[in-house]
């Protein structure tokens, strides 16, 4: 079983972007405004020159955000308040289509009833073990959430999407430390590092992930939209298996022969040998052998 290399994700993030979340705004458009942004404001606090206005309106595709709290009729987002567990688990689940109304047993945390409008969501994911709660057996729904809590759930989800057939790389580094403040024996230290190397979540300019610090409502939708841009991903090649299509094959090859030499060469500097090894193969097969060759100079 392979390891999906990480420039085909890279690729395939870019291709998905400009196809799949620019028609799944929730506003309609005829021809002449379908390629304007501000065509697609969802929410009255988040214009489409906000750095979060595109995670928010993938998020609007793929379904899992509400303005407001938990308000669905709120015209705000409140981009910059502080995600709360109970919203958190609430967008994780539907972002992954997790759980169901129906059949859901009794909870086994104190603080979650049958009537909170939580309740389906923080069982389906800890039926699953993607979340847990506190010795004491409460929940702390109203309780921010904080980056390495976000960075366990999202983690456990995406690696829960691959599917039986294709294998989910968890292999590190011998004394891999991409910041200060996240250490080995860490509990989120795994997560933190492999969704880093995956380019979900990312640091701070002082080196550090902060991970005790609480995220906003914004930085979260970030965190699940290229989360589920990842399942999306993974679901589509394990559709078409290890073969490409041709299409994407062309997008790669327009991709990377604009690049110069050496934004090529960080990006192959991400992969693997035998991912490298697959592409110039691949390349080769579809016609395009002098970018083949070049891949092969630069490695």
């Amino acid at each position: 079983m392979k390891r999906i290399s990480t420039i085909i994700i890279s690729a395939l993030l870019a291709l998905i972007a400009v196809t799949q979340f620019a028609s799944a705004a929730l506003i309609t458009t005829d021809d002449a405004t379908a390629n304007d942004d501000s065509q697609y404001q969802i929410f009255s606090d988040v214009d489409s020159q906000h750095w979060a206005f595109p995670y928010l309106r993938e998020g609007s595709g793929y379904g899992f955000l509400s303005s407001g709290a938990v308000d669905a009729s709120a015209e705000e987002f409140r981009c910059n308040e502080f995600a709360n567990r109970a919203e958190a688990v609430k967008m994780f689940a539907l972002a992954y289509e997790i759980g169901d109304a129906s059949g859901t047993p009794a909870s086994s945390f104190s603080d979650v009833s049958q009537d909170d409008w939580f309740y389906n969501y923080v069982f389906a994911l800890a039926e699953i073990d993607v979340v847990s709660g506190y010795q004491d057996e409460t929940f702390r729904p109203a309780e921010n959430i904080n980056r390495a809590e976000v960075a366990q759930i999202a983690y456990k989800l995406l690696r829960n999407s691959f599917s039986e057939d294709r294998e989910y790389d968890e292999s590190l580094p011998d004394g891999l430390q991409t910041f200060t403040d996240v250490q080995a024996d860490d509990w989120f230290y795994t997560p933190v590092e492999m969704l880093v190397e995956a380019s979900v979540l990312g640091g701070y300019e002082d080196n550090t992930f902060r991970p005790d610090q609480e995220i906003t409502r914004c930085e979260l939708a970030k965190v699940i939209a290229v989360g589920s841009a990842m399942t999306e991903i993974n679901n589509a090649l394990t559709q078409v298996g290890e073969d490409l299509t041709e299409d994407l094959v062309d997008y790669l090859a327009e991709t990377y022969g604009a690049m110069s030499d050496e934004e090529l060469l960080a990006e192959l500097e991400l992969a693997d040998d035998e991912s490298i090894d697959e592409m110039i193969a691949t390349f080769i097969q579809y016609g395009y052998e002098d970018l083949a060759g070049r891949i092969e100079s630069l490695r």
